[in-house]
């Protein structure tokens, strides 16, 4: 590549790789670090920069452990009703939803988790995590933490996909109250390198909380979002057909 004078040759790359990338169709992937380095005779710091800012801009979608891949860069759109799960809402909008890197602890409730779940600080519950996927590629990180002693047999292979219908089909819990509050947090380090985003630049979190007949609190669901997803807000629920 001919260097352009009075222009970065970092921005240069990045500009070259925009033009090569954008007429790829979503989930082509892309060539490695090293392969771009000797392809642009420069260092694989340089052009992991490059690609770090594209995958932040949306063009880029980086998979821990198997590549990067041009993304879907019309975002992963859905309409937010609190009384479908994110499954149900995907699969509407022709998506496949998926998951990955289950976890389940048990661990001691911060005061803001004590709080949606109204039981004492440092009450012991069941903290589950996983990636969110899309089309086989991450765009959230989900974390539920669960009352104990609603579910004390509770393991990480009950989860299939979907939380919710977990919950109800294989523990019998029946949600008949959610609600939820969406709000910017700044990107950890570790949720930065899941979604591809820079360490501390804004995700939106969605918390959800479910309850029970009576109106106890025995879940809430945080929803880390990566700058991919964009959220449709609807004003009353579509009239049935």
């Amino acid at each position: 590549m001919q260097k352009t004078p009075g222009v970065s040759l970092y921005h240069q790359i990045k500009q070259d790789l925009r033009v090569k990338i954008e007429p790829l169709d979503p989930g082509t992937k892309i060539e490695t670090e090293q392969q771009l380095s000797d392809h642009y005779g420069v260092s694989r710091g340089t052009i992991r920069q490059a690609i770090n800012d594209l995958a932040s801009e949306g063009l880029l979608q980086k998979v821990q452990g198997s590549g990067t891949f041009r993304s879907n860069n019309s975002g992963i759109h859905i309409s937010y009703f609190v009384n479908r799960t994110f499954t149900q809402q995907l699969q509407e909008t022709g998506q496949e939803p998926g998951i990955a890197d289950i976890r389940l602890e048990t661990v001691p409730v911060t005061a803001n988790v004590a709080k949606y779940l109204q039981i004492p600080q440092d009450t012991e519950v069941f903290r589950l995590s996983r990636v969110r996927l899309s089309n086989g590629l991450p765009f959230g990180v989900g974390v539920a933490y669960i009352r104990k002693e609603y579910v004390p047999q509770l393991k990480a292979e009950d989860l299939e996909m979907s939380l919710v219908d977990m919950m109800e089909t294989k523990h019998g819990i029946v949600f008949t109250n959610r609600h939820g509050y969406c709000f910017a947090v700044p990107a950890s380090p570790e949720l930065a390198a899941t979604l591809s985003v820079r360490p501390n630049s804004p995700i939106l979190e969605i918390d959800y909380i479910f309850c029970d007949q009576s109106g106890t609190p025995l879940m809430v669901d945080m929803m880390q979002l990566s700058s991919s997803f964009r959220l449709a807000l609807e004003a009353a629920e579509p009239a049935p057909n």
